[in-house]
């Protein structure tokens, strides 16, 4: 109950880790056109630093990273209880990423779905603005 409380004086926050700064400004652009604070970061302990002081309700994922991999941080984000919604994106092949999802889901993540790459810019706008939480979406309402 109080835990619902809280929830509502949430704002949406989107942490984004992509080793491609080019990717990570476009969905930064779009997470930030549809309500989202947002914060990225193209490294793994940046990302971990920002989980903890950011504390995100969505988290997009890239799958593979040099210093280290999507499959990896799902794991810390499990271990951690995350409670955000994930969203794991890659270029790699739709078998890898159908794993990646069904992974996400056993170690018991809120996986929100997995984006192939390219993304096309429509597509992620319509994901994103459906992981808001929902006093976000009657924010602004006439009374």
């Amino acid at each position: 109950m109080a835990e619902r409380e809280r929830d509502a004086t949430v704002t949406d926050r989107l942490l984004i880790v992509d080793d491609q700064p080019q990717f990570g400004d476009i969905i930064a652009k779009v997470g930030r056109s549809v309500g989202f604070d947002v914060k990225a970061t193209e490294r793994a302990n940046e990302f971990r630093r920002l989980l903890d002081s950011f504390q995100p309700t969505v988290v997009t994922i890239d799958l593979v990273m040099p210093e280290t991999d999507g499959i990896a941080l799902l794991r810390e984000l499990a271990a951690h209880r995350c409670k955000a919604s994930i969203l794991v994106t890659s270029g790699l092949d739709v078998r890898t990423l159908s794993w990646a999802e069904t992974l996400g889901r056993e170690l018991g993540l809120k996986l929100a779905g997995v984006i192939p790459k390219p993304v096309r810019v429509a597509e992620r706008r319509t994901l994103l603005e459906g992981l808001k939480s929902p006093q976000s979406s009657t924010t602004g309402t006439a009374n």
